[in-house]
């Protein structure tokens, strides 16, 4: 399969690389810092216009405009980065019509209800005359659906992300996990709430799985929810942290902050991956965290 993944030094894309390789795939990368990528054995490309007169049978797109902590800074990157960058793409599916393309949405683009997880009849409300800062990042992802939506002739997917956590990611971006993984390089404890929060961490395998089933559908046009085998809470990762790493923890008083928001339970009951696609999730959540902090954790010793 010929595959071509733009935002090749992103957190996703390079968590899913891996997975391209090594599997008689012919994979070509996309990175507007190239140098970030030596020593892998791939065709990498820093020209994006190139991208137009590629032939390819899978297109992932894994730009995103930034950390938590730099959306903090520029808000507006999440206007100014995606939606380029998307219609760069979609100008090179049509010259690509057989070909599925991949876009990474978010679990943003719902109501975020503190009581349970969302489902298939999960809204969005919103108040036009008063858009908050929270809700501009729901608005970008759920216009770029929406555009794709409108070219029902192409093979669209876009995955909807509520978490996501591996081995590559940056350390400086302001996630909890980042901060729960920083404790443990610092061998401080790691401060955080009494609030309980449940989320949902898809393992990198089985989202790449995901993504290779959907391209063997020939005709796919629509946004599916990406979960794993089983969510889990707060309190969960810091037992199973506590044991397995010698984490120590302490509950403080400030409140944990993001500028895409914040709910106690935020992730999908949604069924409809693996009803497309026939592919389930093999990994927990909690699986997932420690796989990959070890892995971490091992590339910094």
């Amino acid at each position: 399969m010929r595959t071509v993944i733009t935002g090749g030094t992103s957190h996703i894309a390079r968590a899913l690389t891996p997975f391209f390789l090594g599997k008689g795939d012919e994979l070509c990368l996309f990175a507007r810092r190239p140098e970030a990528l030596k020593g892998l054995d791939v065709r990498v490309e820093s020209d994006f216009s190139r991208l137009a007169g590629l032939e390819y049978d899978l297109l992932i797109n894994c730009i995103g405009a930034g950390t938590p902590n730099l959306i903090r800074e520029d808000p507006h990157l999440w206007f100014s980065v995606l939606e380029p960058f998307d219609n760069l793409a979609l100008a090179s599916l049509k010259r690509n019509p057989e070909a599925l393309y991949v876009h990474f949405s978010s679990g943003a683009v719902f109501d975020r209800d503190a009581n349970a997880p969302v489902d298939e009849e999960s809204s969005k409300t919103f108040f036009p005359n008063h858009l908050t800062m929270e809700q501009w990042y729901p608005v970008a992802q759920l216009y770029a659906e929406a555009k794709h939506r409108s070219l029902p002739a192409l093979r669209i997917l876009d995955l909807r992300i509520f978490s996501f956590f591996s081995r590559f990611i940056d350390l400086e971006s302001g996630y909890f996990m980042t901060e729960l993984v920083k404790a443990l390089v610092e061998k401080r404890p790691f401060a955080t709430t009494r609030q309980e929060i449940v989320r949902d961490f898809p393992a990198p395998a089985d989202l790449a799985a995901l993504i290779r089933r959907a391209a063997e559908q020939p005709s796919l046009n629509t946004a599916l929810d990406v979960r794993s085998a089983k969510s889990v809470s707060k309190s969960e990762i810091l037992r199973a942290f506590a044991e397995k790493f010698s984490l120590r923890y302490e509950y403080t008083d400030l409140r944990e902050s993001s500028p895409n928001g914040h709910a106690e339970i935020y992730f999908s009951d949604s069924r409809r991956a693996e009803e497309t696609t026939g592919v389930s999730p093999r990994f927990t959540s909690l699986e997932t965290l420690l796989t990959e902090t070890e892995a971490l954790l091992a590339s910094l010793s």
